[in-house]
């Protein structure tokens, strides 16, 4: 059965309880009533204490009924896993509120779309994960219909190490400008020719395997930029743009990366850091050249 210190370890892994009320808190609990946030007067202190005080009187209720042992076991877990879930749910609220402010009114969100990223955001423990759940409810706040409800199922069933190898992936990427529309692209020079790995051993081809199954990438199909002899190119990115020059007679053509964002992907990598890769250009300019290429960068941050 449930000790005075099997409870008091449950309440002591709890992690963070988002306090106070604001009008952001108070617009997603009349959708969705009955949001388990502790108040800024009572605190995590007083959380756990609810927390307590719900274990004893389970217990109490439990001997009272003649529920065995292990009955009145899975009655006290099951009561600590819901607080588990109110625990974490909190936390990704928080970091939603911090992008949003708190004065932020969420009542106009599609309420089906809450409802299952409620239920996604509860099981989320680690707390990077926590983050990148904040980001999601911020950014469909944001602008409606960023992401999907197939989305939020992926990102639901992502591991910590998943989600560190996406956000590899999203920091060796480039959003490619044409004719006004922007594509993301990873640029992911082999370490060696032929190799299977990459950018200084960023990411390998088990890497893109386990994202391909998870259904953020695909490596069956990619796209590649093909140059007529003599002409050029230029790659517009944010800070900076460079210019392609193909310098032979035949037509060459150059692939970023033999993968290509799924819709899934696309939708999550805007909640990740995009291009912070230091040594993106040096991967650029390998990707290039070995296609048999010149290429010549201009900065417009000075």
């Amino acid at each position: 059965m449930c000790g005075p210190e099997d409870i008091k370890g449950i309440v002591e892994a709890g992690s963070h309880v988002l306090s106070g009320s604001s009008k952001f808190i108070d617009s997603l609990c009349r959708i969705r009533p009955g949001l388990a946030i502790a108040s800024e007067a009572r605190g995590i202190a007083s959380a756990n204490d609810v927390l307590l005080d719900a274990m004893e009187e389970t217990v109490r209720r439990c001997r009272k009924m003649g529920f065995s042992e292990s009955a009145t076991t899975g009655m006290c877990m099951r009561l600590a896993n819901e607080f588990s879930k109110s625990e974490n749910l909190s936390s990704c609220l928080s970091f939603a509120q911090e992008m949003v402010g708190s004065d932020y009114d969420a009542s106009g969100i599609d309420h089906g779309w809450f409802i299952r990223w409620s239920d996604g955001a509860a099981e989320q423990t680690d707390n990077e994960m926590c983050v990148i759940w904040g980001k999601l409810l911020a950014g469909e706040l944001d602008q409606p219909g960023s992401y999907s409800k197939r989305t939020m199922s992926v990102l639901a069933d992502m591991s910590a190490h998943e989600a560190s190898l996406f956000a590899n992936l999203c920091s060796t990427s480039i959003y490619v400008k044409s004719r006004g529309v922007k594509t993301l692209f990873a640029v992911l020079a082999d370490d060696v020719l032929g190799g299977d790995t990459f950018n200084g051993e960023l990411l390998s081809i088990t890497d893109l395997d386990d994202l391909a199954a998870i259904g953020l990438i695909t490596t069956s199909t990619w796209t590649s930029q093909g140059l007529p002899g003599k002409t050029s190119y230029t790659l517009e990115l944010d800070d900076r743009s460079a210019v392609i020059t193909n310098p032979n007679e035949d037509c060459k053509a150059f692939v970023f990366s033999h993968m290509r964002y799924l819709q899934e992907g696309m939708e999550l990598a805007s909640l990740c850091e995009i291009g912070t890769f230091n040594r993106l250009k040096e991967a650029i300019d390998k990707v290039v050249t070995r296609a048999g290429l010149a290429i010549e960068w201009t900065d417009h941050s000075r």
